[in-house]
């Protein structure tokens, strides 16, 4: 008898991997119709405050170098809350008003 060699390597063969099974806690009640369960950061970091800002991360950080973001180290880590963001655009704002009002216009 010939022994086959595709047939030795069948699907039946190969293990399958086993699913982790992971603790996290069940939720009391499952969201209801239009609810969604939404966790808002309390900080976000500088990749993120670049899309907050629609800006470049380069630009996020010489932003924060010039001391004009405000932001704070966390180990390796730079965060920056979402009021400094407020507080960045604000102060652009203002800025621009005053020129504006100046009759000097940064466009």
């Amino acid at each position: 008898m010939a022994h086959d060699v595709a047939n030795s390597y069948s699907k039946a063969s190969i293990p399958r991997k086993r699913l982790k099974q992971t603790n996290r806690p069940v939720s009391p009640r499952p969201p209801q119709r239009g609810e969604q369960d939404v966790i808002q950061p309390r900080w976000y970091s500088i990749p993120q405050s670049a899309v907050a800002l629609e800006f470049s991360v380069s630009k996020v950080k010489r932003l924060i170098r010039a001391g004009r973001l405000k932001s704070v180290k966390d180990g390796r880590n730079v965060r920056i809350l979402p009021e400094w963001i407020d507080q960045y655009i604000n102060s652009v704002v203002e800025l621009e008003e005053k020129d504006v009002s100046r009759g000097t216009e940064s466009c």
